[in-house]
């Protein structure tokens, strides 16, 4: 049957194994690995790498909505909020990329280097306000 080298390699391990940062296997990126990225493409490898792991609240939801019966709507809820971080993340790494890259500070007169913190926190604000009307409506 064929293993994963990760997998082969923990055959060695005692039982007592501590996964930390002197275990001997990678737990995510360093930023080692990220400054030796040379082309867009090992960028977009290392994202997808990351973002292939499951996220505990899609799990949970899915363990819930299973066991509730509603599997269906839970499936649906892993999704939205699979595209929900896929949307902030996006944006946020966008709008990170142009301001490194100096494109608010050569505006005219700057002004929206001034704004981008109030933009961040109406934005932050918008977030918590629908997600505050989310658990409003669980409760209703």
């Amino acid at each position: 049957a064929w293993r994963s080298a990760a997998a082969q390699d923990h055959d060695h391990h005692d039982h007592d194994h501590v996964h930390d940062e002197h275990c001997g296997h990678a737990h995510g990126p360093t930023a080692e690995d990220v400054a030796g990225l040379r082309t867009w493409r090992e960028g977009a490898a290392l994202v997808l790498a990351i973002a292939m792991r499951p996220c505990t609240g899609a799990l949970f939801v899915l363990i819930i909505t299973q066991s509730m019966g509603i599997a269906l709507a839970g499936v649906v809820g892993a999704l939205a909020m699979g595209l929900g971080t896929a949307t902030v993340t996006a944006l946020v790494a966008v709008l990170a990329v142009w301001a490194r890259e100096g494109a608010l500070v050569n505006l005219p007169g700057a002004g929206l280097a001034r704004a981008l913190p109030v933009i961040e926190v109406l934005a932050g604000a918008l977030i918590v306000l629908a997600s505050a009307m989310l658990l409003g409506m669980r409760g209703a």
